[in-house]
């Protein structure tokens, strides 16, 4: 079955429907926040498209009910990204991709899922706490600046709160 062009994840991809309205093809990186909605949580999804990879964040690890929905959910991006990007034609627009023979590229089907990476070591909240949002907040500040090794960072969440209650 064909995945159309009018596919809201396929307008995503494109460039549309977006605040920025900046499609795929033209960066390096895509942050994709997601909810687990039966848990009231959420977590961070980085598709580094050059390395073929998604990087995931989760303030909350532990527990194989919780670690199995994370990654049905994540499994599921895995599999559907590269599909929206064949009826996207994206990787005819992502010719560096192939030209520059980029390892993750090389040996590849284009339909293959993509690779999941568990960042082990991201900022944990508080078991008792409900601050998964902020913690994704954050961990989009972070990556933002290209710091993807958070093993070293301590997270204040009431600092934090604070901070982006100024801001807004």
């Amino acid at each position: 079955r064909s995945i159309s062009l009018d596919h809201d994840v396929g307008q995503c991809i494109r460039g549309f429907k977006l605040l920025a309205n900046i499609p795929w093809d033209s960066v390096d990186d895509v942050i994709i926040p997601v909810n687990i909605s039966e848990k009231f949580h959420w977590f961070l999804v980085v598709f580094r498209i050059k390395l073929r990879c998604l990087h995931v964040c989760d303030s909350m690890k532990g527990g194989s009910v919780h670690t199995k929905k994370v990654n049905e959910a994540v499994g599921k991006l895995a599999t559907m990204i590269p599909l929206f990007f064949i009826s996207t034609r994206f990787y005819g627009k992502r010719l560096d991709l192939y030209v520059n023979k980029l390892p993750k590229y090389v040996h590849k089907s284009q339909s293959d899922p993509l690779d999941i990476n568990h960042m082990m070591h991201a900022p944990q909240q508080e078991d008792s706490s409900n601050d998964c949002g902020l913690y994704t907040c954050l961990f989009v500040e972070y990556i933002r600046n290209d710091i993807f090794d958070m093993c070293s960072i301590d997270i204040d969440a009431k600092y934090h709160r604070q901070r982006y209650v100024t801001i807004l």
